[in-house]
């Protein structure tokens, strides 16, 4: 799923695609849809989440299900067999890490 929403976002910023121009439908105007997630924080969550699997493999197990599949803590500590008190501890822990390596200088 994280390679789909993160292939997506890249085709969708491409020049071949549009580039910057947003897309407008008549219909769409009509229907209240949430805001799609941030393309740009998409993309550096992505490219910085494989420096955070490197040194804690499970911390960005719980990001990708967390983040990518929107998945609940009791959802995610089901599918890694952990706690939700471990899903939410990864979770906090993950979320400090990849900020402090976005502020540092990690690709944008």
């Amino acid at each position: 799923m994280r390679r789909i929403l993160v292939e997506s976002i890249r085709r969708k910023q491409s020049v071949k695609h549009g580039g910057g121009m947003a897309r407008a439908d008549a219909a769409m105007e009509l229907v209240e849809l949430p805001s799609p997630p941030n393309s740009a924080e998409t993309l550096a969550v992505h490219e910085i989440l494989d420096l955070l699997a490197a040194k804690y493999p499970r911390k960005a197990e719980v990001v990708k299900l967390r983040y990518f599949l929107g998945c609940s803590q009791q959802e995610a500590g089901q599918i890694l067999g952990i706690s939700e008190d471990a899903v939410q501890a990864d979770w906090q822990f993950a979320r400090a890490w990849l900020k402090r390596q976005w502020r540092e200088g990690a690709p944008e």
